[in-house]
C-alpha cells in the first residue's frame, strides 16, 4: 500500500536539488539498518564509465545539465525492484518526475508502505556546496573543499584511496539549468506524493548531524 500503517517493510525515497545532502543522508540511512539501495546518480554514472552508447548518451545529458529522461532511469530501477530480496528498500535520487513517481509506485508489487522525504534548502546554499564538492574515485565517498575535507589532506576517510574527481557538471552553468528542472519538473511529483499523504519535508540547510536527528526520528517509525 502507499500511506497507511507503518510496517517494518517499507520504502524510503530521498527527493531534493542537487547539493540537498540526499547522498550523506542516504549514507547515514545505510549504516544503521539493513537495507538495499538504489543511487539514480550511481547507476548513471556506471553506465556512463562503461563506454557504452547509453552511456556516451547520458554523459551527454549529464554535461549539459539536463535530466536523464525516464525511460532510462525507470529501467535501471525496475531491474532494482525486480532483483532485490530485502524487505527495505531506499531510493537515492529516483524518482525525479511524477511519471517515475508513478511507475515505481506501480512497480512496487509487494505493495509496500512509502515515505517520501523532500529536502529543501536556498539555491545559493546549494550552489556552494556544488561548486566546492568533490568524491573518492574509488568509493565515491562524498567531500567538501570549504566544510567537510578528508581527515588526511588527499586520502579518502572511507577507503584510503588517494584518487578524487569532480564532476564535470558541477560547475555554475550547469547547476543553474539543474535548479530550474528541478523545480519545473520535480515539483508535480512533490505534490502527487503529497496528496498520497507520505510526503515529509526535511530543512536541509542544517547541519549534517541536526538532519540526520531528523531523518532518525522520522525513519525510526518506519524501520
Amino acid at each position: 500500500m502507499v500511506g497507511g500503517e507503518l510496517s517494518s517493510k517499507c520504502v524510503v525515497i530521498l527527493i531534493g536539488p542537487p547539493g540537498c545532502g540526499k547522498g550523506t543522508q542516504a549514507g547515514m540511512l545505510k549504516e544503521l539498518y539493513e537495507v538495499e539501495s538504489f543511487c539514480a546518480g550511481d547507476e548513471l554514472r556506471k553506465e556512463t564509465a562503461s563506454g557504452s552508447d547509453l552511456g556516451k548518451e547520458i554523459a551527454q545529458i549529464c554535461d549539459a545539465g539536463r535530466l536523464v529522461p525516464d525511460r532510462i532511469v525507470n529501467l535501471m530501477a525496475k531491474k532494482f525492484v525486480d532483483n532485490t530480496a530485502s524487505s527495505r528498500l531506499l531510493f537515492d535520487g529516483f524518482p525525479r518526475t511524477a511519471e517515475q513517481a508513478n511507475f515505481l509506485i506501480n512497480s512496487l508489487e509487494k505493495q509496500w508502505p512509502v515515505c517520501a522525504c523532500s529536502f529543501y534548502v536556498d539555491d545559493e546554499v546549494v550552489m556552494d556546496r556544488i561548486l566546492h564538492r568533490f568524491s573518492c574515485t574509488k568509493c565515491g565517498t562524498i567531500y567538501n573543499s570549504k566544510t567537510k575535507k578528508p581527515r588526511i589532506d588527499g586520502v579518502c576517510d572511507n577507503c584510503g584511496s588517494k584518487e578524487f574527481t569532480h564532476r564535470n557538471d558541477d560547475n555554475e552553468e550547469a547547476m543553474k539549468k539543474r535548479l530550474d528542472n528541478y523545480r519545473t519538473i520535480t515539483n508535480p511529483m512533490l505534490k502527487l506524493f503529497a496528496d498520497l499523504g507520505v510526503l515529509h519535508e526535511i530543512d536541509s540547510s542544517r547541519e549534517v548531524a541536526e538532519v540526520s536527528g531528523s531523518m532518525k526520528d522520522l525513519i525510526g517509525n518506519f524501520w
